[in-house]
C-alpha cells in the first residue's frame, strides 16, 4: 500500500473511530443491545453499546491496517462494516435490533465500508499496474 492510500485509510479510519467514540458516549444509560439506539449530536445515526463498539472495533482494525499498511486488515475492516449495514437493514423495525440501528445507521456503516473497501482495491491497481509494452515499428 502506497503511503498516500495509507494516509487516506488512518484519516477514514480515524474519522469513523471518532464518530464511534461519539456515539459510545451518546448512547451510555441505553440498553447494551436493545433495539432502541439514541440519536447522536452529530447526525450519524441512532446507536446502542453494542453498535458504537461494534463502530469502534472495525475502525480500529482499519486504523491498524494503515498504520501497518496491511491491506488485509482494511479489506476485514471495509467487509465487517458492510455486514454491519447489512445487519441494520435486516434487523431496522423489528424487535431484535442488536445495533439500535435505523436506516441513517446503516448509510453510515456502509460509507465507510465502501470507503475502505475503495481504498484497499485502489491500493491493489496502484501496486500491480498493468504495463503496456511500447510497439515498434
Amino acid at each position: 500500500m502506497s503511503s498516500e492510500l495509507a494516509r487516506a485509510v488512518k484519516v477514514l479510519a480515524s474519522l469513523v473511530l471518532v464518530f464511534g467514540l461519539i456515539a459510545l458516549v451518546g448512547s451510555s444509560g441505553a440498553p447494551f443491545a436493545g433495539p432502541e439506539g439514541r440519536i447522536l449530536p452529530v447526525q450519524a445515526g441512532f446507536y446502542s453499546p453494542l453498535g458504537a463498539l461494534v463502530v469502534i472495533a472495525l475502525a480500529a482494525i482499519g486504523l491498524l491496517g494503515g498504520v501497518t499498511r496491511a491491506v488485509t486488515l482494511v479489506y476485514v475492516s471495509a467487509f465487517g462494516f458492510s455486514a454491519a449495514a447489512l445487519l441494520v437493514l435486516v434487523q431496522v423495525g423489528s424487535a431484535t435490533n442488536w445495533l439500535g440501528g435505523r436506516g441513517s445507521t446503516m448509510s453510515f456503516l456502509m460509507a465507510a465500508g465502501v470507503g475502505l473497501l475503495a481504498l484497499a482495491l485502489a491500493s491493489r491497481s496502484v501496486e500491480s499496474p498493468t504495463r503496456v509494452q511500447p510497439t515498434q515499428p
